[in-house]
Formats: structure tokens, C-alpha cells, sequence
């Protein structure tokens, strides 16, 4: 059975830069992460959805049922294996907000009113 990626839960979004795409962000994260295109009983691990603002920074939906992938990555932005901060809820209980994710900076406390899709 296939996963539908557009049920997946807002629960991870990957900083962009002003002027990227949602493309550029999907062939960033494939560098790092393994897409699993070809996966014929589940579908991809991931895509990469609609963009969204919180102040001055803009930040791409990481469409994903996988828990594991937003382990991974916390733990890569901590130890710089991953280029940019994410923002992110790991019981999924987006009611709460979001925590930022950045090298020099985490658990800094998003709320999910200041997201705006854009």
C-alpha cells in the first residue's frame, strides 16, 4: 500500500533560501537523504511540499510519514552534517508549534501561527 504524502502530517519544513524552489530543496535533501523513489509497496520516503515564512526566513514542508527522517536530520543539522536549520514537532502535536533546529541554535520555540504558506 502506497502512503499518500499529501495526509502527511505537518510535522518537519527544511529552510530555503528566498529565491529556491521546492526542486532545489528536494535534490539538497536527496543528497543527504535516501528518497527511496523506487520503493514499489510504500512509495518515496519524502517530498518536498509548499513553502512557508516565519519572519524573514522561509522554510519547505518535508511531506514524510517517517519519524526516523526527522530524527536523522535533527541530529545532523546539530552535528553540521546537514546544511541548513529545521523547524520541527516531534510528537506531531503541531498545537504546540515547532522547534528551530540550527547548529548554533535549538529549542527555540516556533508558534504555529507565525507560519505562513506562501
Amino acid at each position: 500500500m502506497k502512503l499518500d504524502l499529501e495526509k502527511a502530517p505537518l510535522t518537519l519544513l527544511v529552510e530555503g533560501r528566498p529565491q529556491e524552489t521546492a526542486d532545489q530543496i528536494q535534490t539538497l535533501m536527496s543528497q543527504h537523504y535516501d528518497q527511496r523513489l523506487n520503493d514499489d509497496e510504500f512509495g518515496p520516503l519524502y517530498r518536498i511540499g509548499e513553502k512557508y515564512k516565519v519572519g524573514d526566513r522561509v522554510f519547505f514542508r518535508v511531506q514524510t510519514f517517517a519519524g526516523s527522517l526527522l530524527a536523522r536530520m535533527m541530529i545532523d543539522v546539530g552535528r553540521r552534517q546537514f546544511p541548513r536549520a529545521i523547524l520541527m514537532s516531534i510528537s506531531g502535536e503541531t498545537e504546540n508549534g515547532y522547534e528551530l533546529v540550527e547548529p548554533e541554535n535549538t529549542g527555540v520555540h516556533i508558534d504555529k501561527k507565525l507560519l505562513i504558506r506562501t
